[in-house]
């Protein structure tokens, strides 16, 4: 249990250091984008769980993650 409170700490701590970085570097009216967002999402979460999805990452997936989900579908 010790050992897992530590770990949860660094990553806690990494994760404060990334939306610091995140947040320094994003123009201002993205923040306050996000900001809006987030206070819509928390007011909507217990009608609409679906609200939370802005937490999700939205990245356009690789080449290769791609590829391999096609291999995985034919598979």
């Amino acid at each position: 249990l010790c050992r897992k409170f530590k770990e949860a700490a660094r990553g806690a701590a990494e994760s404060r250091l990334s939306f610091q970085n995140l947040n320094e570097t994003a123009h201002p009216d993205m923040v306050s984008l996000w900001e809006a967002d987030e206070a819509l999402a928390q007011v909507n979460r217990l009608e609409d769980p679906t609200a939370m999805d802005i937490y999700e990452v939205r990245l356009k997936k690789g080449r290769c993650q791609i590829l391999l989900t096609f291999i995985q579908a034919e598979s």
